[in-house]
């Protein structure tokens, strides 16, 4: 019998809780538990050595999230991905530091949680056949289409070792599209994390339009008319 896939949920709303629980559960996955602050996902991660993190950043105790998770990665081999409706660039460089293995923000899409779990589950596999030379440096490169590369951990697009220029809105655009490579991430959700609000479509378009001015090429990919996305052949 195939073992499942285990999930701890970290997460300070109850509701969310329950549908995350439910999602997953009907999907196949094992979630062997739930907390709110971060002392008590230290102390359940070690306990419980599930094989996925749900993470929400901001929770109920002194603990963040993001220092939850270097704790537990000090103890057990899990895929920690974070959840949260905070977009600003100081989380954004928090999380990066956290070495996460997803980002995903709220309102919460069922396709795009269970992409990224399985994103993070895939990207378990490449770094058990990588050789010892890789160093930190090369797990927060992304490499992307035409020769791009996104340092998640500078937050900063790069082509041929120069970083590209890129105004506040169309490099928060650029991160959340990099962090979920090859995955379709709806208008809504690319509103929300750019513009901290929802916008109008043309509004998104414009500022896809003028980055892919900047850029020189269609690396920001549309999506069948649901949103948009960036492509890449490896992912490191």
């Amino acid at each position: 019998m195939t073992q499942k896939i285990t999930v701890l949920i970290v997460e300070d709303e109850p509701i969310v809780v329950e549908c995350l629980e439910r999602l997953l559960e009907y999907h196949g996955f094992s979630v062997v538990g739930s907390c709110d602050k971060g002392s008590d996902a230290i102390s359940r991660a070690k306990e419980l050595q599930p094989h996925i993190i749900l993470m929400d950043i901001m929770l109920k105790d002194s603990i963040s999230g993001c220092d939850a998770a270097l704790e537990i990665r000090k103890s057990i081999d899990t895929k920690i991905i974070f959840l949260t409706g905070y977009s600003s660039d100081d989380i954004i460089a928090h999380v990066a530091s956290s070495d996460a293995d997803g980002y995903i923000m709220k309102p919460y899409l069922e396709k795009q949680i269970l992409a990224t779990i399985a994103l993070a589950r895939t990207g378990s596999s490449v770094k058990k056949d990588q050789t010892a030379h890789n160093n930190g440096s090369e797990k927060n490169t992304i490499s992307l289409n035409y020769g791009f590369t996104y340092n998640r951990k500078l937050v900063r697009l790069f082509k041929n070792g120069q970083e590209i220029q890129l105004s506040k809105k169309a490099l928060k655009l650029v991160s959340i599209l990099s962090e979920n490579v090859n995955i379709s991430i709806s208008f809504e959700q690319i509103s929300q994390y750019v513009y901290e609000k929802q916008v109008c479509k043309k509004t998104l378009r414009s500022l896809v339009y003028r980055t892919r001015q900047v850029l020189g090429v269609d690396l920001i990919e549309n999506s069948s008319g649901l949103g948009y996305k960036i492509l890449s052949d490896n992912t490191q």
